[in-house]
């Protein structure tokens, strides 16, 4: 039997280099809020949502694990969390 899935991708500007973790991570948590209203089940963010898009160095932190905010907010909607880095062949 078929069954409907909507999906949305998360569509956002650019990160500033200068971009606090914090900053970009509450840009991607209100994209999920406003997906969770519009019922989505799948939210996709672009590949490099949480560095800038040419990064000129490697954030540590923009590519260790998930933020705990996102990863802490994302579970009490049902909604699994993975993540990765440019370079990264992991998921997590």
């Amino acid at each position: 039997m078929a069954r409907q899935v909507t999906i949305a991708a998360a569509q956002m500007g650019p990160n500033n280099e200068g971009a606090r973790r914090e900053e970009i991570v509450g840009r991607l948590l209100v994209l999920m809020e406003q997906a969770i209203d519009a019922r989505v089940e799948i939210l996709v963010y672009p590949e490099l949502a949480l560095t800038t898009y040419f990064p000129k160095k490697v954030r540590n932190d923009a590519i260790s694990t998930p933020p705990s905010t996102w990863t802490r907010t994302a579970p009490s909607f049902h909604i699994p969390v993975t993540s990765g880095g440019p370079g990264d062949r992991s998921v997590r």
